[in-house]
């Protein structure tokens, strides 16, 4: 009875479910099923796999997780039938396409549209069917991204990280929604950066992912610099790790004589950590018999070095290696090399493999154009070397859309027409000081200067020296002036950090405004007579000089603790902390109101931005307003203010100042040499050596005992910068004539006595008896 009932009750049940079963219901719900299942099926071959061709199957597979669907499936075979989709590698191989995109080894869609995806490592991921069907309906973008955020570096690789702004705060979130949006994907690119001027590479895909949220570029080279995008704000660039230097690559002796070998090298790519030395070894190598052991012979960051106090006739070999803090590399050994018989040293001829860094780019004044110097032959030559032209080519530069040679043509036009019109002067602007006092002295001379004298070319004399001025005087006279209006003393200028000076606020008197009339003057005849000064003055004041805006950061960098005391205010509530007005007291007592009568106005935390604005305005030009303006009118007697426009500010500084930098390779490719000397000789090539290794106060120091001079010229040494052999005994001190740029040398036996003999000269002297 109860087995008959049983199925009695299930056949009641199986008819009552045909009588209730709507044909047309079941065939829509199939339909909203396949539908269902093609929006999810594009959806994953469209970002799941993007890009590339796909074969999708159906297959009957047990579940990708283990798992069976509901309670009423225990006991039944676990396996059902998945939409199941690959990448297509035959036809993926036959449209011969690389692609840097790792795509997941399959996505498995079960009945229920959810999605598994296994990717090569046999891991898996599940996406509901409801979310994949969320982001392929999505109508509206999800909102921009963050630029991407390093995660970490290694010497050979990047990881980056992807992230949102929440619109409540300014923390990084995985995503703030949008309403109408779901965010789909990353897609992160990366462009390399280059270390010329070179024009950017193309970005590059480095990942495409549903759910990662980190992305790593790997296979690259130490230190190398790659920008990031991922459709935001351009990220980075971020750089791998620093890395041991490459092992150098060329090693040779430039010059060769009897008792000394002239070694040079190449740069190698110190692959972020700068070369904190190179290591030069020697031995001797006998015609017969064991070879001698290496012995220590130079280590620092020079790349040429003297090896001197060898045998006539010798063969000697040399080895080299780089060192920065990451590493070391290995030895590089050179050729053996045999000294001459004679004592007159012999250029050799250069390995292909030293490329463009022989050449020296220098600019010629005269002929208005570039030439190249050979720093080991001192070749010169107005044709570009093919090793520039091609190292110029890798590197997309081109030499006459440099800054350099661009501010060169300015500089040319702007002399050009500063002195078209101007009528030849018989008669010398001439300036008698005396050294204690030549501030003071030159200001009463230029009190009663006409313009007309002002275009004369100057001629110093400096009471109870013996000097003729033949252009080393006016050189040194210049500096002098320009050093002692800057001094704290005289209080028209105040120290700032790095060496710059700013406007004393307090210098407002007429005797004060009277002063700076006169050092515009000083700067606009220096132009004029194309000399430098030593007028370190901020940026800002070179700024006002040519019109240039100010900015904030200006005054951030001038005065960095006020900066920092406005963006405080800025920042924070104001109420009950700060009880200060729209004025400024003076160190004399006097108030100076912001705005009308603003030392009646108290800041408040409504008006606090405009105090901060009116703040800056009158700390970075209205405290100074009448220095600036008598500068500028002083300055302008000679220059007209339309042309000093043309000019940046800091191209006007360096019109003004000159490069501060002594660059030995450009002070060698002007000299010129006399009595008995050469550009090989060992004591010429031992002056270049010394120089290097000075650092580049003590080259300053030097330049201007040697011509007068701390800068070397814009337009080059007129006359050239020369080196002549001294008919004194090897031990006699240097001596200069800087009027015509001359430095005479006695023939030192060693670089230490060179280097003890000149150190002594350029502390010692001051002064100019008939120089």
């Amino acid at each position: 009875m109860g087995g008959r009932a049983t199925k009695s009750i299930a056949k009641v049940a199986a008819d009552l479910a045909e009588s209730e079963f709507d044909l047309e219901a079941e065939q829509q719900r199939a339909k909203d099923l396949e539908a269902k299942h093609k929006a999810i099926v594009e959806y994953v071959v469209a970002n799941v796999f993007p890009y590339a061709p796909v074969s999708v199957k159906t297959q009957r597979l047990a579940r990708p997780d283990g798992s069976v669907p509901n309670e009423t499936d225990i006991g039944k075979q676990k396996k059902q039938t998945y939409i199941w989709i690959t990448v297509d590698d035959i036809m993926l191989k036959k449209q011969v396409v690389t692609t840097a995109l790792k795509y997941p080894v399959a996505a498995a869609i079960d009945s229920e549209g959810n999605v598994f995806i296994t990717d090569k490592t046999a891991s898996q991921r599940k996406l509901k069917a409801a979310d994949v069907l969320a982001l392929a309906n999505a109508a509206a973008p999800p909102p921009p991204p963050l630029a991407v955020a390093l995660v970490r570096a290694t010497p050979s690789s990047l990881t980056v990280r992807c992230a949102f702004r929440s619109r409540s705060s300014a923390r990084q979130v995985a995503w703030a929604p949008v309403e109408g949006s779901v965010l789909d994907r990353f897609e992160v690119q990366f462009q390399s950066q280059p270390k010329t001027s070179a024009g950017l590479k193309a970005w590059s895909l480095l990942s495409h992912d549903m759910l990662g949220r980190e992305g790593t570029l790997d296979g690259l080279v130490c230190h190398a610099g790659f920008g990031w995008s991922d459709f935001s704000a351009v990220g980075g660039p971020f750089f791998t790790l620093a890395g041991a230097p490459d092992k150098p690559h060329a090693l040779f002796p430039a010059v060769v004589a009897d008792t000394f070998i002239n070694m040079s090298w190449a740069a190698v790519d110190d692959h972020g950590s700068p070369i904190t030395a190179y290591s030069l070894e020697m031995r001797e190598i006998p015609d017969v018999g064991k070879e001698r052991e290496y012995v220590f012979v130079y280590s620092g960051v020079d790349r040429e070095f003297v090896v001197a106090g060898l045998t006539p006739k010798t063969v000697y070999g040399f080895r080299l290696r780089a060192a920065n803090a990451v590493g070391e590399t290995a030895w590089l050994e050179s050729r053996a090399i045999r000294t001459s018989q004679f004592a007159r040293p012999e250029v050799q001829e250069l390995p292909s493999t030293c490329g463009s860094e022989r050449w020296v780019e220098c600019w010629d004044p005269k002929q208005e154009k570039v030439f190249y110097f050979n720093k080991f032959t001192c070749q010169r030559t107005y044709d570009e070397p093919a090793e520039v032209a091609e190292a110029r080519k890798a590197t997309g530069d081109a030499a006459e859309e440099s800054p350099e040679m661009l501010f060169r043509k300015k500089r040319f036009h702007f002399h050009r027409e500063l002195r078209a019109g101007v009528p030849a002067q018989a008669a010398a602007f001439d300036v008698s000081v005396h050294r204690e006092s030549v501030f003071t002295d030159s200001v009463e001379r230029f009190a009663r200067v006409t313009k007309k004298e002002l275009w004369a070319k100057p001629r110093v004399t400096f009471h109870d020296e013996g000097g003729i001025d033949s252009g080393g005087l006016t050189k040194d006279w210049y500096l002098e002036v320009s050093k002692a209006a800057v001094q704290p003393a005289r209080g028209l200028f105040r120290p700032l950090d790095k060496g710059h000076v700013e406007i004393n606020p307090e210098a407002d008197t007429p005797e004060h405004l009277k002063l700076f009339r006169f050092l515009g003057k000083l700067m606009g005849k220096a132009i004029f007579d194309r000399q430098v000064l030593a007028l370190p003055l901020a940026p800002i004041l070179f700024k006002h000089l040519v019109g240039s805006p100010i900015s904030p950061t200006d005054l951030d960098e001038m005065d960095p603790q006020f900066a920092k005391s406005l963006a405080w205010i800025q920042a924070h509530d104001v109420t009950d902390v700060i009880y200060e007005t729209f004025s400024i007291s003076r160190a004399n007592n006097v108030v100076v109101d912001l705005l009308e009568n603003g030392r009646d106005v108290d800041v408040t935390e409504a008006n606090k931005a405009e105090y901060v604005r009116l703040m800056r305005q009158w700390r970075s030009e209205f405290a100074v307003r009448p220095q600036l303006d008598a500068l500028l009118v002083g300055l302008h007697t000679l220059v007209p203010a339309a042309m000093l426009q043309a000019f940046a500010w800091d191209e006007l500084q360096l019109l003004l100042n000159g490069n501060p930098a002594v660059d030995v390779d450009q002070l060698r490719a002007h000299a010129a040499f006399q009595g008995g000397y050469d550009a090989n000789a060992q004591v010429v090539l031992w002056l270049w050596q010394a120089l290097r290794g000075w650092p580049n106060a003590k080259r300053q120091l030097f330049l201007k005992f040697a011509t007068g001079s701390t800068t070397i010229p814009l337009d080059g040494f007129e006359p050239p910068f020369t080196l002549t052999l001294s008919d004194l005994e090897p031990t006699a001190l240097p001596r200069s004539h800087t009027c015509f740029n001359q430095l005479v040398l006695p023939e030192y036996p060693t670089l230490a006595l060179l280097e003890e003999k000149l150190s002594f000269a350029i502390a010692n002297t001051e002064g100019f008896e008939l120089s």
